[in-house]
């Protein structure tokens, strides 16, 4: 992806993104022209003057659900809206008409796109790519998000977030435009709102740029190898297993109060350094992190 990515949200609380939207890496991102995010408010796609949006479930139950005719019309309309991905004269120099292209006067002698009377043959448009498009529906009972598909989603053209809400949505708007859910850990949340923020923070930060240290989000918690003590990539633009989190940090002042640095981080020795923060970062896995880690081979 070479051009800015598009990121649309469907919501009924879009005030709920803007602050966070407006700061930090999310806000330079956008200005930097790296991202779009656009905020679509669920409402003004109902059907009645009331903007009715949600109506009980059938068979019974508590609360209610997100009904199909607002969120389809929004998710319609959402996605026929620019992309922000295409790129002006495509296939033709800007400016220029592939018509006019095809009559410009040139020395008459014949070679590759060029005729014997000495005019430009109109070359043929080169095709722009389909934009690749994910649209996700935030769920409790989605899969559970994590850095991997950050990154992957960070490579795509376009992100359509649709916000659950109340109960949810109607199982037809799952089935017919999700092309993930997704939730973002084992609890429950009021609204999608505060979820689809977390997301555009976790995807926006790994696209090229947006970070000022590129490096600072390979040397992290699920996005080094294990087996890399400097905490880098494979070297051959390879995914990192990712399957562990990352060691103690420290910064100066040397002693704080008593607690000092580890003397390995302070001697220079790099291969030491090394180990020391596998040693670390393991250890730390296997303290806060048991899930990561492969299950124990069974006792014969």
């Amino acid at each position: 992806m070479t051009h800015a990515m598009r990121i649309d949200v469907i919501t009924l609380f879009p005030e709920i993104l803007r602050g966070g939207l407006d700061c930090s890496i999310l806000k330079r991102a956008q200005k930097k022209g790296l991202v779009h995010v656009h905020l679509h408010q669920l409402r003004d796609y109902a059907l009645d003057k009331h903007r009715t949006v949600d109506d009980r479930p059938f068979g019974g139950g508590p609360g209610m659900l997100l009904k199909c005719e607002p969120l389809f019309r929004a998710y319609e309309a959402v996605k026929a809206m620019g992309s922000d991905t295409a790129e002006p004269g495509a296939g033709v120099d800007v400016g220029t008409s592939a018509e006019a292209a095809a009559e410009t006067p040139v020395d008459s002698v014949e070679g590759e796109g060029v005729t014997a009377t000495g005019t430009v043959k109109a070359s043929e448009p080169t095709p722009t790519p389909t934009p690749v498009t994910r649209t996700i529906l935030f769920s409790a009972g989605g899969k559970l998000f994590n850095q991997a598909m950050a990154r992957e989603w960070s490579k795509v053209d376009r992100l359509i977030f649709i916000c659950g809400h109340y109960e949810g949505v109607d199982e037809r708007v799952r089935e017919a435009l999700a092309d993930e859910e997704i939730s973002i850990g084992n609890y429950v949340l009021t609204n999608g709102a505060l979820p689809a923020l977390v997301v555009i923070d976790a995807v926006v930060r790994l696209i090229p740029n947006a970070v000022g240290n590129a490096e600072s989000t390979e040397s992290e918690s699920f996005s080094f190898d294990p087996a890399d003590g400097g905490g880098g990539s494979d070297g051959e633009g390879g995914e990192s297993s990712g399957h562990i989190v990352e060691w103690p940090q420290y910064t100066r002042p040397e002693d704080f109060r008593g607690s000092v640095v580890p003397r390995v981080l302070l001697d220079g020795n790099h291969a030491e350094i090394a180990r020391w923060r596998r040693a670390q970062a393991a250890e730390r896995t296997r303290r806060n992190r048991s899930d990561l880690l492969p299950p124990a081979p069974p006792v014969a």
